[in-house]
């Protein structure tokens, strides 16, 4: 699996390791007799495969001209107290009144969360619905380091495998919604 497609010097060297990581970890999984261990080595290619999907992911969005928006409120006034919500039964609403000016502006990458990020890529026409849909359900398989999260916390051969597919066919196709490489 080839990453040097990604601009980012820094991101690239990192996702390298991380495969060179995950794939020594899959081999170990296969010496390992005790279930919870094996189970614990699938979760943890899991969360890598996950954090390698999101930097090749984020590498192609990088390059997007659309960007994931949020609203920003600016000059926001407080009201005085006769705006005050008044609700049909003469109770005075909790909070304060405010005007601003309402204005769209790019979201950082640290406020997009994954399945944001796939949605927005299938709009864009980048991702194929199908495609961003297995990748969310890996993503909810990484979500099981999350103690406090109810549900399985089980990672079978099989989840590594698709997750393994996946990556596979991202770095293969990611390269084609990026500028030439330097």
């Amino acid at each position: 699996m080839d990453a040097g497609f990604i601009g980012d010097e820094k991101v690239r060297q990192r996702v390298e390791n991380a495969l060179e990581y995950i794939l020594v970890l899959y081999e170990e999984s296969k010496q390992t007799s005790n279930p919870k261990y094996k189970t614990e080595k699938y979760r943890t290619i899991i969360l890598y495969v996950v954090s390698i999907l999101e930097a090749v992911l984020f590498a192609v969005y990088a390059e997007r001209e659309n960007k994931i928006k949020k609203p920003e409120y600016k000059w926001k006034q407080k009201l005085s107290n006769k705006y005050i919500c008044i609700d049909d039964g003469g109770n005075r609403c909790d909070g304060s009144t405010v005007i601003a000016l309402k204005q769209s502006t790019d979201k950082a990458e640290l406020e997009i969360g994954f399945q944001e990020l796939t949605s927005f890529l299938v709009d864009e026409k980048v991702l194929k619905k199908e495609t961003a849909e297995r990748m969310c359900a890996i993503s909810g398989l990484r979500n099981t380091f999350h103690f406090r999260k109810l549900g399985s916390h089980n990672c079978a051969l099989t989840d590594v495998e698709e997750a393994f597919e996946l990556l596979e066919y991202s770095l293969k196709h990611s390269r084609r919604f990026l500028p030439a490489t330097k």
